[in-house]
């Protein structure tokens, strides 16, 4: 029996199936590792510990956003309100339905990535092109996440919370704009699709019940902790909410 599910690719893995690629290789593309049965629980085990604490923190920061931005929270309600009332009830095919919710959840993830720097290693010597910088195999790479996302080049007022950064038309127009909240490449987070998934839909649930207004006593805008290597903000989130 085959299932359609991440543990259905790790033990096709392991069973060298299909899925080759996950196999661990050298820098000449040798195999070195097979996936063990502990390696499956480990992955599988850590996929849901790292989206626990990574998707409660943007939903802090996305319900921030939305208190401060009465127009795009009464906006995203009213998708949520439209989309529910076509499914019946909250589906995964509902929720891939919401397109101003993915922008909001992408936006939230530019301003405020979860993890702000990627550690990497080089595998092997690496000239940066167009330069004379030669990257030496073994060398520690930190990529600036938070740094690409707040860069005015690719993202024009970087500060300012605005959803439509992502829209088709917007997106074509700087079709080279980094967005890694989650890594990129072979590399790229496992449990980004689930994070995605549990993200929005906590922001669903909280909007689709609640106005909310950011308290008084909150400090605007949001200062991140600096001594952790996930982003949080130093202040719990206070917010004032009224049953819709």
């Amino acid at each position: 029996i085959e299932r359609k599910d991440f543990l259905q690719l790790m033990l096709q893995s392991k069973h060298h199936g299909k899925i080759n690629e996950n196999d661990r290789v050298d820098e000449n593309q040798k195999i070195k590792h097979l996936l063990t049965d502990n390696d499956i629980v480990a992955e599988s085990f850590f996929m849901y510990l790292a989206g626990y604490e990574t998707s409660a923190t943007t939903m802090v920061f996305a319900l921030h956003e939305l208190a401060l931005n009465q127009e795009i929270q009464n906006k995203l309600r009213n998708e949520i309100t439209e989309v529910i009332e076509k499914h019946g009830e909250i589906t995964y095919e509902a929720v891939m339905d919401m397109e101003y919710l993915d922008k909001v959840v992408k936006e939230t993830l530019r301003k405020y990535p979860i993890v702000p720097v990627l550690p990497r290693t080089c595998t092997k010597d690496y000239k940066i092109p167009n330069t004379n910088v030669v990257i030496k195999k073994g060398t520690a790479v930190q990529i600036p996440c938070i740094g690409l996302h707040s860069d005015p080049e690719f993202y024009p007022n970087p500060k300012i919370f605005d959803p439509e950064r992502f829209s088709v038309e917007n997106k074509m127009r700087r079709p080279d704009a980094p967005w890694i909240p989650f890594g990129d490449g072979p590399r790229q987070c496992l449990g980004m699709r689930l994070g995605l998934l549990q993200t929005k839909v906590g922001i669903i649930t909280f909007i689709k019940n609640f106005h909310i207004f950011l308290d008084k006593s909150m400090t605007v805008p949001l200062q991140p902790q600096k001594s952790i290597f996930l982003y949080h903000p130093v202040e719990e989130l206070l917010l004032r909410i009224e049953k819709v």
